[in-house]
Parts: structure tokens; sequence; C-alpha cells
């Protein structure tokens, strides 16, 4: 390596910032907990309601949450996780069995 490059090499001081996001699930307070048979793991388990988010982080420091996701049910053995019915849903977003809104 030639002298000059090698000092320039050396010189150096600095560091990386590395800007990125990722999805964390957290348990909705208060969400839908159902005994059921997990189609992945066929094992009778507690499916948890969890709601998705989208993270911001840098330099794999969190900062905040930039987007929300649809809730959705995890599987306590597997972390398998699949939408939620209809009838576990509150309020306005809840159908009967017939069909129309509630």
């Amino acid at each position: 390596m030639r002298r000059g490059l090698r000092r320039f090499v050396e010189d150096q001081r600095g560091f990386v910032l590395v800007f990125d996001h990722r999805f964390v699930f957290k348990e909705v307070p208060g969400g839908a907990r159902i005994r059921v048979d997990c189609p992945d793991c066929r094992r009778e388990v507690t499916m948890v309601e969890k709601q998705p988010y989208r993270q911001f982080i840098l330099s794999w420091i969190p900062l905040w949450k930039v987007r929300q996701g649809p809730s959705c049910l995890e599987c306590s053995s597997c972390q398998a996780r699949f939408d939620v019915p209809d009838a576990l849903r509150p309020g306005p977003l809840r159908r009967d069995a017939d069909g129309p809104e509630v």
C-alpha cells in the first residue's frame, strides 16, 4: 500500500448509522384469548390477539412507531399468526352469521 493511502486509511475515524424498520407485535389489552387447535402446529393452544406496528429504528435503537396494522391472532406455541375472525371483532366491524353489519 502506498504511504499516502496508508496514512489516509489510518487517520479515518468514523461510524456507521443504520436506518431501518421492523415489525413488532404487542398483545392487545382486553383482546381475544381463545383456546383452539392451531392449524400449523396441530396442538390445542391459546390464541392471543396481537396488534402489529412498524417501528423505525436507528442503529438498532427503536425510535417511534411508523404505521399500525390490523390485529391478528398469534399461536402461543409456534407463534404462527392468523386473521381475527369477524365474530371476535368488536363494535361495528362485527358481522352476524347472516352477514349484515351490526
